[in-house]
């Protein structure tokens, strides 16, 4: 039934009139700021203000960005979804738009894709990033602990001795240094492999095998493991199972503790006019050869002309000593979310969110980044409408249940402004009402930015939240904050990002400074 559900709101939208776009083209993210993403691609390549562009890894889409400002050889984005990471160097598609869809310009460059550079490029057998990075926290309460943390990041993919083998590295590891009350230190050495894989890809079949730590792409549910997967693709159709075992959560290494196997079929859209996608899928997990948890998942996402729809749900199978506690098949974890844009200017959005626990990827963690986590679960909709050239005001209305922060309702008004030609000048305002029975409260922040010549930008943030406890004990919780970023393009290969935070509220006083270099090769 519930696959039923998901299928029939997929098949709702699709009744919007198409719209003809052309062959995709690609980008990278050159760098990142708290706020805005940076594409190394710009007008001259098709993307245009107000465009939705896609970011890939591992052959799947992970989100989607909005164009809210570029220039001929740049583009600059905000996020749509908040609580995916996104990487220097991530892929970026996107259907370029040119004064002729037949032609691009008089004068502009190839898209990306295309460019001349592409095939020496394409030469290399491996391409990649090294990260070097440093945290420090310094608690002013006397009640907290001060932390120093250096780290490094590994990053690489590209073929192996074999023509056919795809390899794929992500390692982070990082050193902290703790600074107790009571003035003794403590070290704490600690190193994550997220992906480590190798990837075989006959010519000519379709199919892929692929062994040794890595997350599905076709059942985000399953996250990471260490195992093998099979994948056969022709056409519209698709199939393919998995067998491993989960990282330790200690130390997050190899073990065998946890076991999972799964499979799954999945059908997707070749038409120009609309791109949708329906998968289908069955995950088992054993505890130590003990049933830990069995669950079908279906996922469908669609995109017809003005409209983009993703739906995710879960349904749990209960057997064994499950039986006896729920009913055969119980739905325990739904996702749905769509944007429609009525016209150029004017766009809705609206979605569902039962997930109980998502995984969570920060770059830096803020007081509105935790505001946002808390209130994640719950129901949303809202409008964005741009009545001026790179300006856009929104207004969104939440309904929050479950999680720590409990049943919420929020209401979010973002007004965001900015002049390219200007230095890239650009400001976003952003105030958030939020009650429930034991809080009542306002999120209001405050951010500018400009570039500094060609290569620096800037961004500076101020935030408030302001809360009035309406439950036992009564009173007040504020908190303020300031935050500076400064990212710099050193050269085609070097970026660079340096930003401090100060906050200071009722019950908590701190600073932090955060600073990372990245090459690209």
């Amino acid at each position: 039934m519930i696959a039923a559900i998901v299928t029939l709101a997929l098949a709702g939208v699709a009744l919007t009139c198409p719209v003809h776009a052309s062959e995709p083209a690609e980008a990278r993210i050159s760098y990142l700021t708290s706020s805005s993403i940076y594409l190394d691609a710009g007008s001259e390549a098709g993307l245009t203000k107000g465009m939705i562009v896609t970011v890939v890894r591992d052959g799947a889409a992970i989100t989607t960005l909005e164009v809210t400002a570029l220039s001929s050889r740049r583009a600059s984005c905000t996020r749509k979804d908040p609580e995916v990471e996104l990487s220097v160097g991530d892929r970026v598609t996107f259907a370029p738009v040119f004064r002729s869809l037949d032609e691009p310009p008089a004068g502009s460059s190839p898209p990306p894709a295309v460019r001349a550079d592409a095939g020496r490029r394409g030469e290399r057998k491996f391409r990649g990033r090294l990260g070097f990075r440093y945290l420090g926290f310094s608690d002013r309460t006397g009640v907290g602990e001060d932390y120093q943390q250096p780290g490094l990041d590994v990053r690489l993919d590209g073929r192996a001795l074999l023509e056919q083998v795809d390899v794929s590295v992500d390692v982070r590891t990082r050193r902290t240094y703790r600074t107790l009350t009571d003035g003794e230190g403590r070290q704490d050495d600690r190193t994550r492999v997220y992906r480590l894989l190798g990837r075989w890809r006959p010519p000519g079949r379709g199919l892929a095998i692929t062994a040794g730590r890595q997350i599905s792409a076709s059942l985000a549910s399953v996250s990471i493991f260490d195992g093998v997967a099979a994948a056969y693709e022709t056409g519209h159709w698709a199939a393919g199972i998995f067998g491993g075992t989960q990282p330790g959560l200690e130390d997050f290494g190899w073990s065998d503790r946890i076991r999972e196997y799964g499979l799954w079929i999945g059908w997707k859209s070749l038409g120009r006019e609309t791109k949708g996608s329906l998968t289908t899928g069955f995950v088992g997990s054993y505890d130590e050869g003990s049933l830990d948890r069995e669950y079908f998942v279906v996922t469908g996402r669609l995109r017809r002309g003005t409209v983009f729809a993703h739906a995710t749900q879960e349904i749990d199978l209960n057997r064994g000593w499950k039986a006896d506690r729920e009913p055969s098949l119980t739905p325990t974890s739904t996702f749905l979310g769509a944007r429609w844009d009525v016209r150029r200017n004017v766009s809705l959005d609206a979605g569902f969110d039962t997930r109980r626990a998502i995984r969570l990827y920060r770059h830096r963690v803020t007081p509105e980044t935790d505001f946002d986590d808390s209130y994640r679960q719950g129901a949303w909709a809202g409008v964005r409408v741009r009545p001026l050239a790179h300006t856009s005001l929104g207004a969104s209305f939440r309904r929050s249940a479950g999680g720590g922060a409990g049943a919420a309702n929020a209401a979010t008004v973002t007004l965001r402004s900015g002049r390219p030609a200007l230095h890239d000048v650009s400001a976003t305002i952003r105030s958030t009402r939020y009650h429930n029975e034991q809080l009542d409260g306002w999120l209001h922040s405050l951010t500018a930015g400009a570039s500094l010549g060609s290569r620096i930008h800037a961004d500076l943030t101020f935030g408030l939240r302001d809360e009035t406890d309406g439950g036992l004990s009564t009173g007040t919780n504020d908190l303020r904050w300031t935050a500076l970023d400064l990212d710099a393009r050193v050269s085609r290969s070097w970026y660079m990002l340096l930003s401090g935070e100060r906050s200071e509220g009722d019950t908590e006083e701190n600073r932090q400074g955060h600073a990372s270099a990245v090459y690209r090769f």
